[in-house]
């Protein structure tokens, strides 16, 4: 795997690389904030976006959700931020289409735990 992914930063170029993860960084986190969310920190890395929840909606059950009924891993946060956040990794040969698969299924999750707290 290593091999094949440094074969493919060669043929790519690590410019173009670099210039991918920002691209589909800037997608999701338009994404988060036109569905009306919080991106967490205010000043994001381009190897994932960090969604900060409204008070009152576990992440925890976000992510497992997903993980269930999706088949897809996202990371729950940790430590002191365990439930408050929900990340989104964008590194690697990933592009819009599979970032774009995963925030779906973010949203339905999180809209229907918006619904059931309603």
């Amino acid at each position: 795997s290593l091999n094949r992914a440094l074969s493919q930063i060669l043929v790519d170029g690590i410019d173009e690389v670099w210039a991918r993860h920002r691209r589909v960084a800037e997608y999701v986190r338009k994404r988060v904030v036109d569905a009306g969310l919080t991106i967490f920190p205010e000043h994001p890395s381009n190897a994932l976006t960090v969604i900060k929840l409204p008070e009152g909606i576990d992440g925890t059950a976000i992510v497992r959700t997903v993980k269930e009924r999706d088949k897809m891993l996202l990371a729950n946060g940790q430590a002191e931020m365990m439930g408050k956040i929900v990340r989104i990794g964008h590194m690697g040969a990933i592009g819009k289409n599979e970032v774009s698969k995963a925030f779906d299924a973010f949203l339905v999750a999180y809209k229907e735990l918006v619904a059931a707290k309603s």
